[in-house]
């Protein structure tokens, strides 16, 4: 081969080599306008009453299109849902493993969910609605998310707990001291029964659940 025409195939290996990389990153796009679209349909509807001509015509896709990366439109609540578990639960451990203290540590759990819910009503509330019916797999991989998520968590209070920081208690009772609490008042808050949004008591909610466990 010439150097002319090495020269000459340098811009085609280069497309070449590009092209997969663009081809996902379109593929993750479409993929996420439907769950966007998806979401706005659900919040307003619920899962039951939207079709999926609705989600099509608001991510502006081909049903084609939306078949080839969703089975169904229960599919698409599914991804919706563990996405929106992921994110909720991703920022909550991101905090934590920023704080340096017990206490820093727990409030920083509730401050995070509070933020979070109230900075993505819409999200929440698909989460707390519970009307998605989960498939064998979805259920399986919401098991092993939770799992990972109070893993986490009890690996970080552990250390607190074996100097007397916190109290020594049943672990399965640690997160509904925690977390129960701004989750029931959410919950409320969803529904219309509270008015002031969790993030507007967060600090109310954290001191709470120190008290709950500290020695």
């Amino acid at each position: 081969m010439s150097a002319k025409t090495r020269e000459s195939t340098k811009p085609m290996l280069a497309s070449i080599k590009e092209h997969p990389g663009k081809r996902a990153d379109s593929t993750a796009r479409l993929r996420q306008r439907v769950l966007d679209a998806a979401l706005t349909c659900f919040a307003a509807a619920g899962v039951e009453a939207t079709s999926v001509a609705d989600i099509t015509r608001l991510a502006n896709v081909s049903t084609g299109s939306l078949y080839h990366h969703f089975d169904s439109k229960n599919g698409i609540a599914e991804a919706l849902y563990l996405q929106g578990l992921d994110q909720l639960n991703s920022g909550v451990l991101g905090r934590l493993n920023r704080c340096r203290s017990a206490r820093t540590g727990v409030r920083s759990v509730v401050l995070q969910y509070a933020e979070w819910v109230s900075a993505n009503r819409e999200m929440a509330g698909f989460l707390y609605a519970g009307d998605v019916v989960m498939s064998d797999a979805a259920r399986l991989e919401r098991k092993r998310m939770y799992g990972r998520q109070i893993r986490a968590v009890f690996e970080w209070f552990a250390r607190y707990v074996a100097r007397g920081e916190m109290r020594h208690i049943p672990a399965d009772t640690y997160v509904p001291l925690i977390s129960g609490p701004i989750q029931e008042y959410t919950a409320r808050w969803l529904s219309g029964d509270a008015q002031r949004s969790p993030a507007a008591l967060k600090a109310l909610f954290a001191d709470a659940a120190w008290n709950a466990v500290k020695t």
